[in-house]
């Protein structure tokens, strides 16, 4: 019997791949989503999974319009995703303050609210007098903060199976392999996997930071990489707060809704080196013991490590894999890929059906890094 071809073969069952499926599917085209190990078993499943909304005159476009766009989807997706999912997700507001450790930070952190857009959510500023009483986990001296009280978290897990649980509700089929090799077949796309062969019309790279080993084999080389970073999960004696904090140097804590205490991250640009490390942990917890004492009371449950996919000017790819019709790539979020991978993914899909796009889409183009060069025809071992 031969081989079905599908409309899209999508390669990444994270967070981006599994919202393109659930857009694609729900647009009547026939998908086959292509997991290597498990649904969400990278950095979607992994990040802390904050959404919090864009801050500042610093961030400029074309990010700043993405993370808007980004942040007022999450608000309509416990809705659309959580009645009959089964995952059990939602999405928790509960704050969270980004605070300026020394008095020299605070003038530039309070400038921030210069821009209307975050006032308008609510933003205001809090004096150090106020900080700890908005955030009881901070416990030492500060010099104020921005409180932002629609920011929120959500489990990266729950949300990641949501949508393919939604996309299959749809019509998608989940097919659990690493694809080995990607190549051009007649009018479309022949897959090779450790396991099965696939055909389809057309391709769709979601694979985190192993898509750039798959677009490289289409010719589109060095377009995304790695970067991993680790998070520490504790528990902390009380006072407890739904309230988290972030710092403008990256670091934060986000509460959860188990009671666990999450705290990060670090940036670590090593490979696909996914191991935890002492030295990470060490950071962790210095960074958060600036702001919160209690930390040395915690107990440590577990320590994460997790690979973002980045590509190489730090703007996330959506579009077309340049000079290949058909092939498609929706990767390089960074940290951030729980936050805009849903509308990277909903934007991307009316691209390519030819709909309107909320987003200008121009600047995400990965054909700004340059046009793909003949494919080598190698193959490259696992991928995703």
């Amino acid at each position: 019997m031969a081989k079905p071809t599908y409309d899209f073969a999508i390669v990444g069952a994270g967070i981006a791949g599994s919202a393109c499926a659930y857009y694609l599917a729900r647009a009547g085209r026939t998908c086959l989503l292509i997991e290597a190990d498990e649904v969400a078993s990278g950095a979607s499943g992994f990040s802390a999974g904050l959404i919090t909304p864009p801050i500042g005159l610093r961030l400029q476009p074309p990010m700043r319009e993405l993370m808007l766009a980004a942040f007022d989807l999450h608000q309509e997706l416990p809705e659309t995703l959580g009645n009959g999912s089964g995952s059990g997700y939602e999405l928790r507001h509960g704050g969270s303050v980004l605070v300026a450790t020394e008095e020299a930070a605070a003038p530039a952190l309070r400038s921030l609210l210069d821009d209307p857009v975050p006032r308008r959510r609510g933003a205001r500023w809090l004096d150090p007098e106020q900080v700890g009483e908005v955030c009881p986990w901070i416990d030492q001296p500060q010099a104020g903060g921005i409180y932002e009280p629609s920011a929120g978290n959500l489990d990266p897990d729950r949300l990641t199976h949501a949508f393919c649980a939604a996309a299959q509700r749809a019509g998608a089929r989940l097919a659990i392999d690493s694809v080995v090799s990607l190549e051009e077949s007649g009018p479309g796309f022949r897959l090779r996997g450790s396991r099965d062969e696939y055909r389809a019309d057309q391709v769709l790279l979601a694979a985190g930071p192993w898509t750039g080993t798959l677009a490289g084999q289409l010719g589109f080389k060095d377009s995304v990489n790695p970067l991993k970073g680790q998070i520490l999960r504790l528990r902390l004696p009380p006072p407890h707060s739904a309230v988290g904090f972030s710092c403008p140097d990256g670091s934060y804590l986000a509460p959860r809704p188990d009671g666990q205490v999450w705290i990060g991250t670090t940036e670590e640009s090593v490979g696909f080196d996914r191991a935890t490390t002492d030295a990470a942990r060490d950071l962790i917890l210095a960074r958060a013991r600036r702001l919160c004492a209690r930390i040395d009371q915690g107990e440590v449950i577990a320590q994460t490590a997790c690979l973002r996919p980045v590509s190489r000017d730090g703007i996330p790819l959506i579009g077309p894999v340049p000079g290949i019709r058909g092939a498609w790539i929706c990767t390089g979020h960074g940290r951030t890929g729980m936050l805009l991978g849903p509308v990277s993914a909903r934007e991307l899909v009316n691209l390519i059906l030819e709909r309107e796009t909320a987003l200008a889409m121009a600047p995400f183009d990965p054909a700004r890094l340059g046009a793909a060069s003949a494919p080598s025809g190698l193959e490259t071992g696992e991928s995703q």
